[in-house]
C-alpha cells in the first residue's frame, strides 16, 4: 500500500506541476482507492482514477477499468482505446495531423452502480444536482494530444475527446481530457 501511494505521489507531482502546483499529498480510502477530486482547481473538476484492470482485447483494443472514491462511495467506469492510434499533434509544428482524428477512438462504458455514482458526483461537482445514471457506452472523437496511444504502456498519452460532434447535434457538443499513466497505474 505504501509503495502504490509513494507512487501516486510521484506521478502526481507530475499533474500538480503542470496544473501550477509544487507538490500534491494523495490522499487514499481504506481500500487504496484514491479521492478522485483531489486535484480539481480554478472550478475545473479534475478527477483521479486507479487502473483497477487492464485488458488487452482480442481486436487490438485496450479495456482500461478505473476506480476511485467519492464522498465514501466507489465510482469507476471501463475506457476502451482504439488499436493502432498514434499522436495526432504534431508538438513541432502545433498542427493537427488530421489522419489521426479518430472517430469512436475512445469509448466510455459503464460498470453500473459504480458509473452512476460517478457521475452523480461530477453532477454535484458542477452544481447540477445530485443523481444521474450513466448511458451503458459512449463514443468520442479522438485525438492524441501527447504521448502515443501504441505506446502507452511505456509512455503517458494524452487525449483529447470531442463528444457529440456530429451534425445536427450541436447543442449538445462537449469536449474532455483524458490521461493515461499505465505504468504508473493512473487514469486522470
Amino acid at each position: 500500500m505504501k509503495e502504490l501511494q509513494k507512487m501516486f505521489a510521484a506521478v502526481l507531482v507530475l499533474v500538480g506541476g503542470a496544473m501550477g502546483n509544487d507538490e500534491m499529498k494523495i490522499t487514499f480510502d481504506e481500500n487504496g482507492l484514491p479521492l478522485i477530486t483531489q486535484i480539481s482547481e480554478d472550478g475545473f473538476v479534475n478527477l483521479l482514477f486507479k487502473v483497477t484492470k487492464d485488458e488487452k482485447l482480442k481486436d487490438g483494443f485496450r479495456k482500461i477499468t478505473c476506480g476511485g472514491n467519492y464522498n465514501q462511495q466507489v465510482v469507476g467506469f471501463s475506457v476502451v482505446v482504439k488499436p493502432n492510434m498514434k499522436q495526432g499533434l504534431n508538438l513541432k509544428t502545433g498542427t493537427l495531423v488530421k489522419k489521426e482524428v479518430h472517430r469512436k477512438g475512445v469509448e466510455l462504458i459503464s460498470l453500473g452502480t459504480e458509473s452512476d455514482n460517478l457521475l452523480s458526483a461530477i453532477s454535484r461537482e458542477y452544481g447540477m444536482g445530485s443523481s444521474r445514471r450513466m448511458v451503458d457506452s459512449f463514443s468520442f472523437t479522438t485525438i492524441a494530444l501527447q504521448g502515443n496511444p501504441c505506446k502507452m504502456d511505456k509512455e503517458s498519452v494524452r487525449m483529447e475527446l470531442f463528444g457529440n460532434d456530429q451534425e445536427g447535434i450541436e447543442d449538445k457538443y462537449f469536449e474532455s481530457l483524458l490521461n493515461l499513466y499505465l505504468k504508473d497505474g493512473i487514469v486522470t
